[in-house]
């Protein structure tokens, strides 16, 4: 067995195909605040529970969205040029916006390889149980209502929620798998390893090349919770390049060569918006596929 020393697991890495794969993370972050906002007992919660949930839950959530996906991503090195002009520019005030940026790299965390074997590692558990997608559905749901976040004013009732989505899921595996009676152990053994994969590896492995030095729990609380004057989540889909829109300097920055859409207010551009929210709709309705049962007893 090969020897890991230390010094090797903590490198810094970077995606092998930012392009490619941060579009199918970005993907898979829309269809995470869709499950949660499609769920009528989280929208009845408090809007600051509401935030306290996402703010928790969404690394974890997100993470059971790739194994449900099946995504699968590679890594490479820090370019060693890179490291080494964070280095040298490390306590020197920029003399430019790049400048900027670099400084404002340099602060991060960034990625490390153990990081990377980590999240990986926590997918090849999921990917051996072979959940079905309403195991998938009722543990979101588990995990997303957890009575132990700090700050909460209806914990008693996100505790009731938490339980009977656990007790959905035990019947849902005890009828898909009469004869494996460890496996609701199992799924939810695999699922805490979840909670120890870092916020900051998420954000600046799949996200930062898309959203550059944008703040993204800001722009998921937009996603989760639009209010008037500030952009809703279709804007900030757009203006992110999420969820196949291209437009921004955020979808740029992840997907060279992406066009506008067209804003005009004339029959093309209401078409091509019509046809957007058609889109956006459908998807919506795949996603909660197969999970009707999920969202009721969530619900009642």
């Amino acid at each position: 067995m090969p020897h890991n020393c230390h010094c090797k697991r903590q490198r810094a890495v970077c995606l092998k195909n930012p392009e490619g794969t941060c579009q199918m993370t970005s993907d898979v972050l829309v269809k995470t605040i869709c499950f949660m906002k499609s769920l009528p007992s989280f929208s009845q919660l408090p809007a600051e529970d509401q935030l306290s949930l996402l703010k928790d839950c969404w690394v974890p959530l997100f993470s059971l969205g790739l194994a449900q996906e099946r995504t699968v991503f590679e890594v490479k090195d820090v370019p060693q040029a890179s490291m080494l002009r964070r280095i040298l520019l490390n306590g020197q005030g920029p003399q430019s916006e790049e400048e900027q940026e670099v400084e404002d790299e340099g602060k991060r965390l960034l990625p490390t390889l153990a990081g990377v074997h980590k999240l990986r590692s926590c997918l090849n558990r999921l990917w051996t149980l072979d959940l079905s997608p309403k195991e998938y559905a009722y543990l979101k749901g588990a995990m997303l209502f957890n009575p132990d976040v700090p700050g909460l004013s209806t914990t008693v009732f996100i505790n009731s929620l938490q339980q009977e989505a656990q007790r959905a899921l035990r019947e849902v595996v005890l009828t898909l798998h009469p004869g494996d009676l460890g496996r609701f152990s199992c799924i939810l053994l695999s699922t805490s390893d979840l909670q120890t994969v870092s916020q900051s590896l998420i954000t600046e492995l799949f996200f930062r090349p898309v959203i550059g030095q944008a703040d993204l729990f800001d722009l998921l609380r937009e996603m989760l919770t639009p209010v008037a004057g500030v952009p809703g989540s279709s804007e900030v889909i757009r203006v992110c390049g999420w969820g196949g829109a291209g437009a921004g300097d955020g979808g740029r920055r992840g997907r060279e060569g992406s066009t506008p859409h067209d804003q005009s207010t004339g029959p093309e551009g209401k078409a091509a918006r019509k046809e957007e929210e058609q889109e956006a709709a459908d998807g919506r309705e795949k996603e909660t596929e197969g999970t009707g049962n999920t969202l009721y007893k969530l619900n009642h």
